[in-house]
């Protein structure tokens, strides 16, 4: 995947805004549209974006990932 991962990771996110996404269906709609997906890449990229507050893992009946708002309390 030639374009910033991390960029693509929030996109996917945004189209999901409600609901979240499961870690396969990120990696999913990335294969979809750019082919092959590194999973250890994808873990590092999302383990980035929770660090730095952007996104964070939700533990519903499956873990989902979602883009942290900006008035939600850390």
């Amino acid at each position: 995947m030639n374009v910033n991962q991390k960029v693509e990771i929030m996109r996917v996110l945004f189209d999901c805004e409600k609901t979240g996404a499961a870690w396969s269906y990120i990696k999913a709609e990335l294969e979809r549209k750019y082919g092959e997906v590194n999973p250890n890449t994808l873990a590092f990229n999302l383990n980035q974006l929770m660090s730095i507050g952007l996104i964070e893992k939700r533990q519903l009946p499956d873990p989902m990932f979602v883009l942290k708002r900006r008035d939600e309390k850390t």
